[in-house]
């Protein structure tokens, strides 16, 4: 799929066989569009289940719309469900599962460090207030869960948290940059 939609790029996303064209403008998605139909088209594929021109749509998990990326209610519930782990592997499971939506939680790494320690090779499993605090935290942040608007900007130092050396670095070489940031409301 990677090679097939070799310069499609910057409007085009694909997971297996899940392909995601956006645009700005209405103009630009029909470009977009012919552009990646052509190739589909070219390999010999078929194209089943396909929406198109569409405002909002689901995608690897993910409520994606022209205002920014939101994750979907139904896969998180069962996150927020979840009752403290029992076991080392209940934990590494746990941590797997949010940290799939990382991005939507505000210091998720020092957040999670407590239950990481937990999973490491020498680490005895004792389930303690500390994981216990970890644990809901983690499980409560997800429970409003920000939509991260895309934004293009010029001065992306101004908006980006201090800890992001290398978003930093990449924007000394980049005149403009697109990335998500969460809606405050």
């Amino acid at each position: 799929m990677s090679k097939m939609l070799t310069g499609c790029e910057a409007y085009c996303m694909h997971y297996i066989n899940d392909i995601l064209i956006f645009s700005d403008t209405l103009e630009q998605h029909f470009h977009h569009l012919q552009t990646v139909l052509d190739c589909i088209r070219a390999h010999g594929l078929k194209l089943k289940k396909c929406s198109f021109l569409q405002k909002e749509t689901s995608f690897w998990g993910f409520r994606v719309s022209n205002k920014g990326v939101q994750a979907e209610e139904s896969e998180i519930e069962a996150i927020r469900s979840l009752s403290p782990p029992a076991s080392v592997r209940e934990v590494r499971s746990f941590i797997g599962m949010c940290s799939f939506y990382c991005r939507f939680i505000h210091n998720f790494s020092g957040i999670a460090k407590p239950l990481i320690d937990l999973t490491k090779k020498l680490a005895r499993f004792s389930w303690d207030p500390l994981h216990e605090k970890a644990f809901q935290s983690l499980r409560d942040s997800l429970k409003v869960v920000p939509l991260l608007l895309r934004e293009r900007t010029t001065d992306l130092l101004s908006r980006m948290p201090n800890d992001t050396h290398t978003a930093e670095r990449h924007s000394q070489v980049e005149s403009e940059v697109t990335f998500l940031m969460p809606l405050i409301e």
